[in-house]
């Protein structure tokens, strides 16, 4: 790629893949490393030389990241740029934060080629490119950003009237984007590239509710930048030595199975997820609801079964098929079409008990008399459903939640404390998915899409996990001594408080190693009465 005579901008081949494909939605990630943000700059700075008057627009979430990774160090723009800027034929804006190129229509900057540099810090920043006409949109670290955001900008990209070369038609307008597994973002994107699937390294056109643009997922490891390679030799060793064997399978190897900030990598399909089933007659039911509107809802039907685990047997999650966006359905067609599929589910006869947040018991506005309106769980109500309030409290869902999906039973049945059907598709897909925040890693990041997790946690906080679990064995020696007591045949009344000392390990003195070999299921000696 030759400009003005003077410099080569150099990329490696599968950057070349990423550059030259006829797609017109990449994105380009994988493995730290990869070379992501050096294609970016190339494909902006080459692009903007060949088609006059085109705008790019490259994004990072945070101004400070964006500056730092693109206008400094030894690769960034201002050096790729330095023979042009000392010609005098591209101009750097710092104040306003673009790159202007001076090819325009009588040869000089007017109506020439411009790189913007932008951020989004917050959701309501897309708003500031409105009215922008963006030819090629640069996303760098695309996991970094909501799916709304990334919609809307995607809406702004188009040509009008710009004058495309004839070696360029049916090139733009595109969008280039890159990224590591993980960050807020990572299950949208995930679902939108399917970067796990074959199918998506090829090029495939897209419906109208997609764009309809060309899709295409272009994997990226570190070996496909031999330039880092061999200037930072050591590089691979420290992506090896990240600690986590899921960082490092997502950061050395670009796994999107795993990632960076995973709330909950300890859940897995394999150990969690289970053929679809109903409850027995007389297990106890729960469902549990997290509303939404605008956003998507969430209701989850779940029993218990005889060793306290609780199984989600079925759910309804109230989206329209895209992530984060609700059915905008109001409370009466959600409890009518609750009560329909209960009905279908021969639950209709059942106790149920209903957990719900704290917002479906807040009264709202009545916009045709003024005042205040019913709540929803009072509309519930008039339908047959009555919601009981769920403890939300942030700081203890999250580990209720870690300890049911790490917990395991006892013996032959031991699997997790927490178990999904397999028809519980969204409980899967958004799971997974989820990032603790950034600023306090005991809560969950609330900009991801968070709605079955609020939802299942009222289920864990109202069947908190014993502080200790306990052996068959254990349980069914010391219910022994209870019944010699209870008949009589204990001697000694303090005796009694020794074996419930040992019982609730309250003491570990002479009496832990007789009931630590009772949990692991040796018999004790019971001939004696006492």
């Amino acid at each position: 790629m030759q400009a003005s005579g003077t410099k080569t901008l150099r990329l490696h081949p599968r950057q070349g893949v990423a550059y030259r494909t006829r797609a017109t939605e990449v994105l380009y990630g994988g493995s730290a490393g990869g070379g992501k943000s050096h294609l970016m700059r190339v494909a902006a700075l080459s692009w903007c030389f060949a088609v006059p008057g085109l705008q790019v627009y490259i994004f990072r979430r945070l101004s400070d990241d964006l500056w730092k990774n693109h206008m400094q160090g030894p690769a960034s723009f201002p050096v790729l740029l330095a023979e042009w800027l000392q010609a005098g034929f591209v101009k750097i804006n710092s104040g306003k934060n673009f790159i202007a190129f001076g090819n325009g229509p009588a040869g000089g900057f007017d109506g020439g080629s411009k790189i913007f540099l932008c951020h989004c810090q917050y959701e309501r920043d897309v708003f500031k490119y409105q009215g922008a006409e963006i030819h090629v949109l640069l996303m760098d670290e695309l996991t970094h950003f909501t799916e709304s955001q990334y919609r809307f900008l995607r809406g702004r990209v188009r040509l009008a009237g710009l004058q495309i070369p004839e070696r360029w038609k049916g090139f733009f307008p595109r969008i280039l984007c890159g990224s590591n597994p993980g960050g807020v973002g990572h299950g949208w994107v995930k679902h939108t590239f399917e970067p796990s699937r074959p199918e998506s390294r090829k090029a495939r056109e897209m419906l109208k509710s997609e764009g309809s643009l060309v899709r295409q997922f272009i994997p990226a490891r570190l070996e496909d930048n031999p330039s880092l390679m061999e200037s930072d030799p050591g590089y691979e060793a420290r992506l090896e030595g990240l600690g986590s064997p899921e960082l490092v399978k997502a950061m050395r190897f670009g796994d999107w199975e795993v990632f960076v900030g995973q709330a909950f990598p300890e859940f897995s399909v394999r150990t969690h997820v289970i053929a679809p089933c109903m409850p027995p007659e007389n297990a106890q039911l729960y469902t549990t609801f997290d509303w939404g509107f605008g956003k998507p809802f969430s209701w989850g039907w779940w029993f218990v079964d005889n060793d306290g685990r609780v199984i989600r047997f079925a759910e309804w999650y109230g989206w329209n098929g895209q992530p984060d966006q609700g059915l905008r359905l109001i409370d009466s067609e959600i409890a009518r079409e609750i009560i329909r599929r209960e009905r279908d589910m021969n639950l209709q006869e059942r106790m149920i008990i209903r957990l719900a947040g704290h917002d479906c018991f807040a009264r709202r506005p009545n916009f045709q008399g003024g005042g205040q309106g019913k709540s929803t769980a009072e509309i519930f109500a008039e339908h047959g459903l009555f919601l009981t309030k769920g403890d939300s409290t942030r700081h203890l869902k999250i580990r209720a939640f870690r300890e049911r999906i790490r917990s395991t039973g006892h013996g032959a049945n031991s699997r997790p404390m927490l178990l999904v059907g397999s028809n519980c598709t969204e409980f899967i897909r958004t799971i997974p998915a989820l990032v603790t925040d950034p600023a306090n890693p005991e809560d969950i990041d609330s900009k991801g899409e968070d709605h079955v997790w609020d939802e299942a946690c009222h289920i864990v906080m109202a069947r908190p996990m014993a502080a200790r679990q306990r052996g068959p064995a254990a349980v069914n020696a010391y219910a022994r001594r209870i019944d010699r007591l209870e008949s009589g045949l204990s001697c000694e009344g303090d005796r009694f408080e020794r074996e419930m000392t040992r019982a609730f390990g309250r003491d570990p003195s002479p009496w832990e190693e007789p009931w630590a070999r009772a949990e692991t299921g040796e018999v004790l000696d019971d001939s004696s009465p006492c």
